[in-house]
């Protein structure tokens, strides 16, 4: 009988096809071609396992117990590891030609020792299956078939002639079987090598190109590590130029806050909606701030002042760049003399205005005095008609009262006299007199008193008692002379 493995046909695996007849379409037509295909495959088809590239074992089909066993040790789905021995050499040559070669290997005899001391031949086929798999790998078939004795030993003797027994030929055609299977898988082996050694080589070059690019990109990471060492000592230059200045800024407000601190002068600082941008500790006085006015418009915050605010001013000196400035009270009778100037940056742009606060209660209180003495004595001069007057050592100028200018028959003016003023009014004689007199007071240090008669502009003529005190200044020097005029006309 003819083995089912060395029919060309089996090769190609094909599933009998139930003959075409009318009634093909027919249900119990199909389950009778399903169930003669089914006989058939379990009464010839050989015991087979299905592989992937790598020999690992998929699927079983018949029973394959005469040819592979579990091996000893860890479980292993490896069929050449799983192979009987005798069939490991040849069946791991099939694969390593089907797998990397796409070659089939088809009713390899194979001799294996039998169970009972003697030998059995097995028929080894190994097919690739292209694409087979759900992930598209390729698979590999690998059939086992015991081949009848009969029929190999009438092989043996056709190929060696007759032979002195039985035993030997058998043993001969083993010997040559595996020399030709050596031979086969030395060049299957080789040809693997060599597409290998293509790879490898072809590997190589591609090491070889990335080397360079990793050389390049070396060079070109160390000149960026030299930029960046460069660009971090700049870093460092900068960030002590930093820090000094950081240092420098603290120390300077420190100073500015001491100096505000000290001065106890009010001082607010607005932007150009004359919205609060910082205040000192004395313009708490003016207006009731705190911290969270910070921002806010200075129209919200009322202040203690008696009359009307500063706003208005404070927008025309932001409109006309003009300071101004004004004397306030406030409600509990407190003078400030409020300065407003613009708020000028060092490159000269105005971003708002400064309002100062000085407190001046003191001053307006001697400064109404003052005037108030000044008028009374005025009045007491007016009455006595005693004229009072300060000389001008240096210059000349002289400083008249308003009963100065009466008496000698000027009128009433703002403007400083001169000493010619009062000599040209004199005659010859008293003019030399006079002057004689100031001239002694300077270079003496001592007072004088004198009398002599003045002719006015109206041609009248009265008699004056002038009396005058020398007066220095801090290096002792005689400056100024400080004396009264009386009209003592009988």
């Amino acid at each position: 009988m003819t083995s089912i493995c060395n029919d060309p046909n089996w090769s190609h695996m094909q599933p009998l096809k139930p003959p075409m007849t009318a009634t093909a379409g027919n249900p119990r037509t199909s389950r009778i071609a399903e169930l003669s295909q089914r006989a058939l495959l379990q009464a010839f088809a050989p015991a087979s396992v299905t592989t992937d590239r790598k020999g690992n074992i998929l699927f079983v089909h018949g029973d394959a117990g005469n040819y592979l066993r579990p091996p000893p040790g860890p479980i292993s789905t490896q069929v050449v590891e799983m192979a009987r021995a005798g069939l490991q050499l040849e069946l791991r040559a099939a694969l390593l030609a089907a797998a990397s070669l796409a070659k089939p290997t088809l009713n390899r005899e194979v001799t294996l020792p039998g169970d009972d001391g003697g030998s059995r031949t097995v028929s080894l086929s190994v097919r690739p299956l292209p694409g087979q798999a759900a992930d598209g790998e390729d698979l590999l078939l690998v059939s086992f078939q015991d081949v009848a004795a009969p029929v190999a030993a009438r092989r043996t003797r056709s190929k060696r002639g007759a032979a002195p027994s039985s035993a030997e030929a058998v043993r001969v055609a083993e010997l040559e079987r595996e020399v030709a299977y050596a031979r086969e898988n030395l060049q299957s082996t080789i040809q693997a090598e060599q597409a290998t050694n293509e790879e490898l080589k072809s590997a190589n070059e591609e090491l070889q190109s990335t080397n360079e690019e990793l050389q390049s990109s070396n060079e070109e990471l160390e000149t960026s590590k030299e930029e960046l060492q460069s660009l971090n000592e700049e870093m460092l230059t900068v960030n002590s130029e930093l820090n000094a200045k950081v240092e420098q800024l603290s120390g300077v407000q420190n100073d500015m806050k001491n100096l505000m601190d000290n001065i106890h002068t009010g001082t607010l600082f607005l932007d150009h909606q004359l919205a609060i941008r910082r205040y000192t500790r004395e313009a708490l006085k003016i207006y009731p701030l705190i911290a969270s006015d910070i921002g806010r418009p200075l129209a919200d915050i009322k202040s203690n002042f008696d009359s009307q605010d500063l706003l208005v001013e404070s927008q025309a000196v932001l409109d006309t760049l003009v300071p101004k400035e004004r004397e306030v009270r406030t409600a509990d009778g407190k003078w400030y003399l409020a300065r407003i100037q613009p708020y000028r940056t060092f490159d000269n742009v105005i971003e708002g205005v400064v309002l100062t606060f000085t407190e001046v209660s003191d001053f307006k209180r001697l400064s109404v005095a003052a005037q108030r003495n000044e008028a009374i004595l005025a009045t007491a001069q007016e009455i006595a008609h005693l004229g009072s007057w300060e000389l001008d050592v240096d210059s000349g100028r002289a400083h008249w009262s308003d009963e100065m200018y009466k008496l000698f028959g000027y009128p009433v003016s703002s403007q400083p006299m001169v000493l010619d003023d009062v000599l040209k009014a004199l005659s010859e004689d008293d003019r030399a007199r006079v002057t004689a007199a100031m001239q002694s007071a300077v270079a003496n240090r001592t007072p004088y008193d004198i009398t002599y008669r003045i002719t006015r502009q109206d041609g009248t003529q009265r008699e004056v008692r002038a009396r005058a005190l020398p007066m220095a200044d801090a290096s002792g020097r005689i400056t100024h002379l400080v004396g009264a005029s009386l009209d003592v006309t009988p």
